[in-house]
């Protein structure tokens, strides 16, 4: 009777370990970070010769970018009529998406106040080819009767 159970068990323990594998929970491939996911920082100037400190940290899910950006002090955009304002430091949550044709190139917008006035900006960039470095070119939408947009440009450096 002992060899019955002996024989039983090794038969149970040998269906058991052959079988685990269709129990187990599946195992989903980890997903890759998308080539803007990561940190870049940089300088952003003006075309009135300013500029500031730029940090943008991205994450990506597939084409749709999230992130946050961190503009530091120093920067002003030439308003024409309304005059030379100054951006001041802030920080706001952004979103975009890359390009469906060109995964290297992005697109976010995101609104800001500016004394009181709500302006949109538009922020266009690209990868390089070795995905260390970015440019970018934001348009600030300000209201019609001040004159034409002024535009930031800048290179960002990733570095995490």
């Amino acid at each position: 009777m002992f060899k019955y159970i002996l024989v039983g068990l090794a038969v149970l323990t040998a269906v058991l370990t052959s079988t685990a594998g269709a129990f187990a929970a599946p195992r989903t491939p980890p997903t890759k970070p998308g080539l803007f996911a990561g940190t870049f920082r940089g300088t952003v100037h003006s075309d009135n010769g300013s500029s500031a400190p730029l940090e943008l940290k991205v994450t990506q899910r597939g084409r749709d970018l999230s992130g946050i950006a961190t503009l530091g002090t120093g920067l002003t955009v030439n308003g024409g009529l309304c005059g030379t304002v100054p951006v001041p430091a802030t920080t706001k949550q952004v979103a975009g998406k890359t390009q469906a044709n060109d995964p290297r190139r992005i697109s976010i917008s995101s609104k800001f106040d500016v004394q009181g006035v709500p302006v949109s900006v538009a922020l266009n960039g690209s990868l390089s080819a070795n995905g260390k470095s970015a440019q970018a070119q934001a348009k600030i939408d300000i209201p019609f009767f001040c004159g034409r947009d002024p535009v930031l440009n800048g290179t960002l450096y990733k570095v995490g």
